[in-house]
C-alpha cells in the first residue's frame, strides 16, 4: 500500500506526505481468535508511529495510520489518496516505478494551479539554497526525516517527485557549478 497524498479542506494533493504509521501483523494473532480485529486492539496498534513489518508470516494485514490526534470537524475535508501497488513473482525493485505511475495518475486526475513554490531547492524553506537543504533532504530520503514544507522545494528538477535525482541535481549545483534548480511554475 503506497500514500500517493493527502488533501486537507480541498486544497492541493500534498504528495510528499507520509502516513503516521504503518504496520503488518499475523492474521493468527489479531483476526482468527475473534474472527475479526478488536477495535480496542485496533485502535492500539493504530498509536504506533513510524513503520513495523513483520517479515516471517505469510498469512498477515496491513494497516495504515494518516493522522493521530487530529480532530476534524463538520465542516472539514481530507481526502487520502493511495495506491495498492504490485509486482507479480521476483520483481520486487519495480515496485518504486509502479508507484511512480499511480502518483502520476493522480497529478494527471487531480491537475493543481495552487502552489507554495518560492525558490526550489531550498528544502528546509529557510530562503537559501545552502548545504543545510542537502542534509535535509538527505535526512527525508534515507533517514525518515520530516518532509519539505512545500513539496516543490525538494522538486529540484522539476519531475513532479522528490528523489534521489533531485538529491544528485543539488549537489552537482552546489558543488560542481551544475545547473541551478529549475524554476517554481
Amino acid at each position: 500500500m503506497a500514500l500517493l497524498g493527502i488533501a486537507t479542506g480541498g486544497a492541493c494533493p500534498d504528495i510528499a506526505a507520509q502516513p503516521f504509521g504503518a504496520l503488518t501483523d499475523a492474521n493468527s494473532v489479531y483476526v482468527y481468535p475473534t474472527g475479526n480485529l478488536v477495535p480496542s486492539e485496533l485502535e492500539t496498534l493504530m498509536q504506533q508511529s513510524g513503520y513495523a513489518v513483520n517479515g516471517t508470516t505469510q498469512d498477515q494485514f496491513s494497516l495504515l495510520t494518516f493522522y493521530s490526534g487530529t480532530t476534524v470537524s463538520a465542516s472539514d475535508t481530507i481526502d487520502i489518496y493511495t495506491a495498492l501497488a504490485v509486482t507479480r513473482g521476483t520483481a520486487p525493485l519495480a515496485l518504486p516505478a509502479v508507484i511512480d505511475q499511480a502518483q502520476a495518475w493522480l497529478g494527471d486526475r487531480f491537475p493543481c494551479t495552487q502552489t507554495c513554490c518560492v525558490l526550489r531547492g531550498d528544502v528546509n524553506s529557510d530562503t537559501k539554497v545552502i548545504v543545510s537543504d542537502l542534509t535535509f533532504l538527505v535526512n527525508f530520503l534515507f533517514k525518515a526525516g520530516a518532509a519539505p514544507t512545500c513539496f516543490e522545494h525538494g522538486d529540484v528538477n522539476g519531475d513532479t517527485k522528490v528523489i534521489v535525482s533531485d538529491l544528485t541535481y543539488l549537489v552537482n549545483f552546489l558543488f560542481k557549478a551544475g545547473a541551478a534548480p529549475v524554476p517554481c511554475p
